[in-house]
């Protein structure tokens, strides 16, 4: 919701640069992202490819990649 700043239910490559900077932040690392960066991000997030990146998308993609490095969530 804090990123859906049209509050249309889900994110675009405009909203995106906020999300990647904050998650980036907590993690201790300041970093600034490209347009390249953000078309990666929503490549990889965008499973139906309609421009958006849902919640639902964004949390497949997050877990996926946990499990992937043998993080496991409950």
């Amino acid at each position: 919701e804090k990123y859906d700043s049209d509050k249309s239910g889900s994110i675009g490559a405009q909203e995106v640069h906020s999300l990647l900077e904050d998650t980036y932040k907590i993690m201790g690392i300041n970093r600034t992202f490209t347009e390249d960066d953000v078309r990666s991000f929503m490549k990889m997030m965008n499973k139906d490819l309609n421009g958006q990146v849902t919640y639902p998308e964004y949390e497949e993609c997050i877990i996926n990649s946990l499990m992937k490095r043998s993080i496991h969530i409950e």
